[in-house]
């Protein structure tokens, strides 16, 4: 559990379980979607470390996608996501 979220246990959490839930999905777009969500909900909540290994995590996972097009497009919307943050 991260120490941004001490104040509430529950929402820290939830955090754990969908991080959990979204590193489990095996289409990579679909996983990097949802840890990009996942590391912007954390980026939100003052927990920059764990936004940022969350980002990372996205792009692996979309670096993996085989696909060019949904690559490209998964991959932008991190960076705009990123940049937005």
């Amino acid at each position: 559990m991260s120490t941004a979220w001490r104040g509430d246990p529950a929402r820290a959490t939830r955090l754990d379980n969908a991080e959990r839930v979204a590193s489990s999905i095996p289409d990579n777009a679909l996983k990097a979607t949802g840890l990009r969500e996942i590391a912007q909900a954390a980026a939100a909540a003052d927990d920059p470390g764990r936004a940022a290994r969350l980002f990372g995590d996205a792009e692996q996972a979309a670096a993996s996608i085989t696909d060019e097009r949904t690559k490209a497009r998964t991959l932008a919307a991190i960076a705009t996501t990123v940049a937005s943050t």
